[in-house]
């Protein structure tokens, strides 16, 4: 709670004592000195509401007789002893004085009405003074204990009365006497006036606490202060001690020497000490002048080297602008060939040459892409013969899985030259073109069991979108364009928490389009993300899906998967010779194995592929 002091008429002097007494009574900051003009109506309201207020601890008012609304508070204000009518500044500094226990001077000049408002102090040790400072202290720590009992008599009176109040207004006899029961025990109904009264007694509490705080604080800096005083009054009494030993001794010295002695022995002392002192000059001059032509020397060297290098800086300056004149030259000359070859690269963008590699490669696609149809035309018509064959009820050891060596080719070529081993990432294909669902539900569980990752499908039928409930997708065609790190904007959620996918859903692409494209720097990057990666590279019945295969089996883990039908498997056997390194991948067929998928199985694991069996 904040103390309040109302001053009215005073100059800004008087003021000024007013507010360094309070700071050094109850601390810096505590009181808020209000100031009024006596003319101020505010004034006499103020007075008359606050005067009886605990927080409200002084009152300076100047000469009011003249004002009458202010006369008839005279009365009120000479009951309370926070009231004292300012006079002149020397009354006001001594009241002060008197009543905060502070030890402000007042001089007044008859002149010019100066005044010298200081704290008594004293230069070097005083015991008066430190003795003066004690007793003001002590002063200070009674007024202020004085002052704590009061607000705390105050406080309870007003806990009390706040009690009280409220049981009568409330017109309730609760049974409690109020002047002899704790005020603990007394329960009373938490109204919002009681809850304000309250509010104003917990503030009054921490008040009265920070008074208390203040005043222990007080008491050990008394302590420091006496403690201090004592050391300072050994020191003073220690310092008389040594003075009066050596005036005795001086004393005891040049006793019984006579006044003629004592002039002779002067005399010796000056000539000796007139003697050091011009041999000592004579030394310093000596030092200062071997050292002055020490200087001098030192000066003509670092002048003619000066010299010098202002003659080789003249011949190399020389030197660069030869240089630099022929590196111009040189500089000239190589954009004018560059220029050349800039022109002679525009006219032959086109070149023949270039045009013919570029014809001779579309033409080799050309022929494997027709290679691959008869390829697959064949394939048809060999599944057509081999169900008929079951239909006219041909037994299984009739039929015969051995591709025909006019149409099996291998595919090589590397779509992924220069990648090295990849750690996180994993590539897995469908066997055959009906065993697609068979493939994302291998990817699918892949990284289910890693607890999350990534799949990129780069199959052109792609179904991602259904078989990983994505809802709201993005084209990963784009991100093939794009840099690798931008990867964020195309990726989709899933119906997993932690997948997401890149997929080709949204749209499509030729399958030529995998065989222009670097994907190198891509697949590192997604490597180098330290989560799980599945790529699903389509069927391996298709030509692009075997070439993928292929160049997967060269740096990565590769799985190939179909369904348990006959069909199915076989189709996944010819592809699988159809592989450089199919070997190395593993294979899976799913679901229940019939009588011609177990036939293919055997034939497989003896051609040297790992097939195995997963759950239907």
């Amino acid at each position: 709670m904040a103390l309040n002091i109302i001053v009215s008429g005073l100059n800004e002097e008087e003021v000024s004592f007013i507010r360094d007494a309070s700071s050094l009574f109850w601390g810096e900051g505590v009181v808020d000195i209000k100031e009024y003009q006596l003319s101020d109506i505010n004034l006499v309201k103020d007075l008359r509401l606050q005067i009886k207020d605990t927080s409200l601890v002084g009152v300076f008012l100047a000469n009011f007789s003249n004002i009458p609304s202010l006369e008839a508070t005279r009365s009120i204000l000479t009951s309370e002893s926070k009231f004292f009518e300012v006079q002149s500044t020397k009354s006001l500094v001594e009241y002060l004085n008197s009543t905060f226990g502070t030890s402000f001077s007042y001089a007044e000049e008859a002149a010019n009405g100066v005044s010298d408002g200081s704290v008594g102090s004293s230069n070097g040790y005083d015991e008066s003074y430190y003795k003066q400072q004690l007793e003001d202290k002590d002063r200070q720590l009674q007024a202020k204990e004085g002052t704590i009992r009061n607000l705390e008599a105050q406080l309870e009176a007003q806990r009390l009365s706040a009690i009280q109040d409220d049981v009568l207004a409330d017109g309730i006899d609760y049974g409690i006497e109020i002047e002899t029961e704790p005020a603990e025990s007394i329960v009373v109904e938490e109204t919002p006036e009681y809850k304000a009264l309250l509010e104003k007694v917990t503030a009054k509490e921490g008040s009265v606490k920070r008074l208390t705080s203040k005043v222990e604080r007080l008491k050990v800096e008394l302590s420091e202060a006496n403690q201090n005083a004592s050391n300072q009054a050994g020191l003073a009494r220690s310092k008389d001690v040594l003075i009066e030993d050596l005036r005795s001794q001086l004393a005891n010295r040049f006793e019984g020497i006579s006044e003629e002695e004592l002039e002779i022995r002067l005399r010796d002392c000056r000539l000796e000490v007139t003697s050091n002192l011009n041999s000592e000059k004579f030394e310093l001059e000596n030092s200062l002048r071997t050292q002055l032509n020490d200087k001098d020397s030192e000066l003509v060297k670092l002048q003619q080297e000066l010299e010098d290098m202002r003659q080789a800086k003249t011949g190399l300056a020389t030197d660069y602008e030869f240089k630099l004149g022929a590196k111009d030259q040189e500089i000239a000359n190589l954009r004018s060939e560059l220029e050349q070859a800039k022109a002679e690269a525009d006219k032959n963008k086109f070149h023949e040459h270039s045009e013919y590699d570029y014809k001779q490669q579309i033409s080799r696609l050309r022929e494997d892409l027709e290679k691959e149809k008869r390829n697959v035309v064949e394939l048809n018509r060999k599944m057509i013969s081999g169900n008929f064959s079951e239909v006219v009820g041909v037994s299984p050891e009739d039929w015969n899985v051995q591709p025909v060596s006019s149409f099996f080719e291998v595919v090589t070529g590397d779509l992924f030259t220069g990648l090295v081993s990849l750690k996180n990432v994993e590539f897995v294909f469908a066997g055959s073109g009906d065993s697609l669902r068979e493939g994302y539900l291998l990817a699918e569980n892949i990284l289910v069991q890693a607890g999350g990752g990534v799949i990129l499908d780069l199959s052109t039928d792609s179904t991602l979108d259904y078989r990983f409930g994505i809802r709201k997708g993005h084209e990963m065609s784009n991100w093939l364009n794009d840099e690798p790190a931008n990867i964020k904007k195309y990726l989709s959620k899933t119906k997993h928490k932690n997948i997401f996918a890149l997929g080709t859903f949204k749209g499509t692409f030729n399958d030529l389009y995998l065989a222009g494209t670097n994907l190198v720097p891509y697949l590192q990057y997604l490597d180098s993300l330290g989560t799980k990666v599945v790529i699903f590279g389509g069927t391996t019945s298709s030509f692009m899906g075997r070439k993928l295969c292929s160049s997967a089996l060269q740096v990565g883990r590769v799985s190939v998967v179909c369904r348990s039908l006959g069909t199915s498997a076989r189709t996944m056997l010819f592809n699988s010779k159809a592989l450089f390194g199919g070997t190395k991948a593993n294979y899976y067929l799913s679901g229940k194995l019939d009588d011609m998928s177990k036939l293919v199985l055997s034939k497989a694991k003896k051609d040297g592929f790992d097939w195995r069996l997963l759950d239907a």
